[in-house]
């Protein structure tokens, strides 16, 4: 039996209707592939975000970073060290010629201060207070003191977060209080003489526990010298004291190259004075 008319128009409007939607979803626009992006290491991505670089990272202090590199340096005793240490070229042969420069100058020079020291040492060494090695010590200790104290200073404060190198304090022939007190530790070293850097571990000091690490407010060199304690002042014209000095345990003698009228060893009372050591030797 064949369909009346009326179902054989149904049927015939209903693939006429199939094949149109069909015709229109086959002509809509299709989506666009995801975006594609090269992070920093060459990697695509669809969004920045899934780069290595702009991943949050959590830096050891708390602070939240893109990444490792933006933490802020850890401001503590042993990281300032590590940074000074890294500044300080003991072995470097500038400052070993620098430092037979400079003993040589002590000893040709006619000035009063190194006149009374060479005059002391002599006097010392004669009379078999001190040894001849001890003397030459004594000699390189004040001359290296005088020639780093004969820079030019600086009126800004030390600040030990941005101090210059030793050789760059050198070349220059200028430094900060810190860059002085590095170099000259560096000078002693480089002749043969145990030294360390210092500052006052009881600084009054208002600003954040980082800021009082980082800007003290004096910077000491001590110099170990196992001779100083037995080490006699004769009398002299020159220099009638006082005979004050700092001698810290095991014969550390401290010293501050950036007091342009401070004399080596002498007029400096330490007594009940507490330090930090920065930089040891």
């Amino acid at each position: 039996m064949a369909p009346s008319p009326t179902v054989t128009v149904a049927i015939f409007a209903g693939i006429i209707l199939i094949l149109i939607m069909g015709a229109i979803l086959y002509t809509q626009p299709k989506p666009p592939p995801p975006e594609q992006l090269k992070c920093a290491d060459g990697r695509n991505v669809t969004t920045l975000a899934d780069c290595p670089e702009f991943q949050k990272y959590r830096c050891p202090n708390g602070t939240i970073v893109n990444n490792a590199s933006e933490c802020a340096p850890a401001c503590s005793q042993a990281v300032l060290e590590q940074l000074l240490a890294a500044k300080s070229h003991t072995t470097a042969p500038e400052l070993t010629d620098a430092a037979n420069a400079a003993l040589l100058a002590f000893n040709a020079s006619d000035d009063s201060e190194s006149s009374f020291f060479r005059y002391q040492i002599a006097l010392n060494e004669g009379n078999a207070t001190i040894s001849h090695p001890e003397s030459r010590d004594m000699e390189k200790a004040v001359a290296l003191y005088q020639f780093v104290r004969g820079m030019q200073g600086s009126t800004r404060p030390a600040d030990l977060r941005v101090t210059r190198d030793d050789l760059t304090v050198l070349a220059s022939n200028a430094g900060r209080p810190d860059e002085k007190a590095l170099l000259l530790r560096s000078l002693y070293a480089s002749a043969g003489l145990r030294a360390r850097i210092l500052t006052p571990a009881n600084d009054a000091c208002s600003g954040t526990p980082c800021d009082c690490l980082m800007q003290p407010s004096r910077v000491f060199v001590a110099v170990r010298l196992p001779a100083f304690p037995r080490f006699q002042i004769y009398a002299n014209d020159y220099y009638g004291g006082p005979f004050a000095s700092c001698l810290l345990a095991d014969n550390y003698l401290v010293v501050d190259p950036s007091c342009a009228d401070c004399m080596f060893a002498f007029g400096y009372n330490c007594t009940g004075a507490q330090f930090r050591t920065l930089l040891g030797d």
